[in-house]
């Protein structure tokens, strides 16, 4: 399943609720939770938006470093966006 797509002028990134459990399974795995299905994942979802809207002290928030990653990452892959700096 795509999380992440491009609607009109926008990346839009968007996952149910009930995916946390799959997609956070690192996170869940360092916080010590065990997949027993006891996680409320209802209750989670608002502290995890509040979480990656936070903003350091320069404004930079977990998306921001997301999108870094990301931007690394489609370089690294031969995206042809940076085809430009190799000429």
């Amino acid at each position: 399943m795509d999380h992440a797509k491009i609607e009109g002028d926008e990346i839009v990134i968007r996952m149910k609720i009930s995916e946390l459990n799959g997609a956070a399974y690192q996170g869940l795995d360092q916080c010590g939770v065990e997949d027993d299905g006891e996680m409320d994942f209802e209750q989670l979802a608002p502290d995890l938006v509040k979480e990656l809207n936070r903003e350091e002290e320069d404004g930079t928030t977990l998306i921001h470093r997301a999108l870094d990653s990301a931007v690394v990452a489609a370089s690294e892959n031969g995206s042809e966006a940076f085809a430009y700096l190799d000429e």
